[in-house]
């Protein structure tokens, strides 16, 4: 490739973690195609910096290459302009310092008291397995889980549960609606 026809980029350098190796993030401006509202596009380009003077922010110009590795086909030419790094260093802490915020720390110790208030003061629910194997909690002689009868916005009849609607009126069969939903999912299975 001549050197008339290699193609010349100006970018900003994103990433220098590589060892010889830039990312540059070239900006153009283009219309949409149909709208012709003015859109940033960015490109990003992998090229070759021999000396590693290039950190992130430089203005820098690439100019394309043969391919050097499976994503580099840029080198960087020249940096245009550099960008200034801070320095930022930690501030320098005095023992002293130190040494007052570890007196001010609280310290938890641990006594007898709260040991036997854990292990005594609580009260112990005896869990038997249900019908299914579910375990069941037993409260006052009286067990609650899936094998108990439940009321839930109706009156218990035998074990059934009878539910109603706002007026008050039970369904016309004496089924409650999502008896009648349950029988129609168990017909079609």
């Amino acid at each position: 490739m001549s050197l008339e026809k290699r193609k010349n980029r100006i970018g900003r350098v994103v990433s220098n973690k590589m060892t010889k190796t830039v990312i540059v993030a070239v900006q153009r401006q283009r219309n949409h195609y149909l709208y012709k509202k003015a859109r940033r596009m960015t490109s990003k380009f992998y090229a070759h910096d021999g000396q590693s003077e290039c950190s992130i922010g430089d203005l820098v110009r690439i100019e394309e290459c043969r391919p050097l590795s499976a994503l580099k086909r840029w080198r960087v030419t020249g940096v245009l302009e550099r960008r200034e790094t801070v320095e930022v260093t930690p501030p320098e802490v005095d023992q002293s310092t130190l040494d007052f915020q570890s007196d001010e720390a609280p310290q938890v110790v641990e006594t007898d008291e709260m040991n036997e208030n854990t292990d005594a003061g609580v009260d112990a629910v005896p869990i038997s397995p249900g019908d299914n194997g579910a375990p069941v909690a037993e409260q006052d002689g009286e067990i609650q889980g899936s094998s108990g009868s439940v009321e839930v916005a109706g009156e218990e009849v035998d074990g059934q549960l009878e539910s109603s609607n706002a007026n008050g009126d039970s369904s016309e069969d004496g089924k409650s609606v999502s008896d009648e939903e349950t029988s129609t999912e168990q017909s079609r299975q």
